[in-house]
């Protein structure tokens, strides 16, 4: 019996000393995350150990989070439904917010049960959305579930208008999307139609320049040269600004900036790529067209015309409800998490590492967590791999809280990867 107690107490004890707040095994391989993160990684922190499937890049990008003390794991779930009324008053004071007064009734729509676009066999639409007032009755009793709110001015009485389209689905704290149509007016002066989709540069325009957030390069936009980097901090700190009617916990970054050239042939625009931050790290967004079944991603986008105003935003992340979260104030540090994706990956094939980033990553939801909506986050180190045999690239993840999971997935590479290779 004594045995028996003692060997329990020591079990007891074992536990006591590898608490959430530490490392969950591997305990030699991890280390402190605030020292390991509070300099820069550099290509050198990479190559302590040689690779002979994997050689790293010379123009390797680095992306790191700064002043953190710990990563966690969590689960990530939708915010409940609104009462109706309360998300049309919602509504209401953050257009108000956004575009001043001017509120017309006879632009705002909703997409619901019983008001939705649907098209037949031949592409001819059978049915459009409806207005908020065409359903006054059911709303506001809550009979109709609400989807999403539209405010669009094609109808405004005004004499001056722009293509603008503001939504509002129950998504991050409730806002999602809005639009000045500041581009749309540059792009389809003598156009006038209900637009239900946000206007994008992306898919507008042939893309000039790609940046980093940080860039200091210039785009001439508006007449003026403009660092990147003060257009990504204008258009971060305006959505970051947006009236929500939660509690904050998420931020809206910018991962990319691209340029595009308006139609004078000397302007640009830029539009940004973005994703939600969390206690200082990223959400994974995807990286190319094709992504796995079994993870879902958070992604985002806007675009400015003008230096000192945001013309358009989709995505705006600031509410995610979080549960059953775990800190750890230990981590894999990225060579180690390279050595574990060099020994997943074939030895036939030398890869070129591009990229790394410590990321959240979210699983998609199984079919009992799909009720729930309720999706589980994990912070990751993230390895952009290309293989010239086959121009794809691999983009490669190992757990950080410990370094054991390991997932993949690949995708084909734009022409130019593979054109730069020879």
């Amino acid at each position: 019996m004594k045995r028996i107690i003692c060997v329990l107490l020591a079990a007891v004890m074992m536990l006591s000393m590898t608490g959430c707040k530490g490392g969950k095994k591997n305990d030699t391989s991890l280390v402190d995350v605030s020292q390991y993160l509070s300099r820069t990684l550099t290509v050198d922190d990479l190559k302590k150990n040689e690779l002979k499937n994997i050689s790293i890049s010379p123009d390797c990008i680095i992306s790191q989070p700064k002043e953190i003390n710990s990563i966690r794991e969590f689960n990530w779930s939708s915010p409940k439904q609104l009462d109706n009324n309360e998300f049309i008053r919602q509504f209401k004071q953050t257009y108000e917010y956004l575009f001043g007064g001017g509120f017309e009734e006879s632009c705002f729509y909703v997409d619901s049960e019983h008001s939705h676009v649907q098209y037949n066999d031949s592409g001819e639409k059978i049915s459009d959305l409806k207005r908020v007032s065409e359903l006054e009755k059911q709303i506001k009793s809550n009979e109709e579930y609400i989807f999403t709110l539209i405010y669009d001015d094609v109808s405004s009485s005004k004499k001056e208008r722009s293509f603008m389209l503001y939504q509002s689905p129950l998504y991050c704290g409730g806002m999602s999307s809005f639009n000045r149509g500041g581009l749309d007016s540059l792009l389809h002066p003598n156009e006038s139609r209900r637009r239900l989709e946000l206007s994008y540069p992306k898919t507008e325009l042939k893309p000039g320049n790609s940046f980093q957030p940080e860039s200091d390069e210039t785009v001439f936009i508006s007449g003026v040269n403009k660092p990147v980097s003060e257009l990504v901090r204008t258009y971060e700190d305006y959505v970051n600004s947006l009236p929500v009617f939660e509690d904050t916990n998420v931020t809206t970054q910018v991962i990319s900036a691209s340029s595009y050239l308006l139609p004078d042939g000397k302007n640009y625009c830029v539009g940004f790529e973005t994703s939600a931050k969390y206690k200082g790290i990223m959400f994974d967004s995807p990286d190319s067209g094709k992504v796995p079944t079994d993870y879902t991603f958070i992604s985002g986008f806007g675009g400015m015309v003008t230096p000192d105003k945001v013309d358009s935003a989709y995505g705006i992340f600031r509410c995610f409800n979080i549960s059953d979260e775990k800190e750890y104030d230990k981590m894999l540090p990225a060579d180690k998490a390279l050595e574990k994706v060099s020994s997943e990956l074939t030895t036939e094939v030398v890869f070129e590492l591009r990229q790394v980033n410590l990321v959240y990553t979210m699983t998609a939801p199984s079919s009992y967590e799909r009720e729930k909506d309720v999706r589980k986050c994990a912070a990751e180190w993230k390895f952009t791999l290309y293989n010239k045999n086959d121009n794809h690239f691999y983009y490669c993840y190992v757990n950080a809280c410990d370094g054991e999971s390991f997932h993949y997935y690949a995708a084909p590479a734009p022409e130019e990867s593979k054109e730069a290779e020879l």
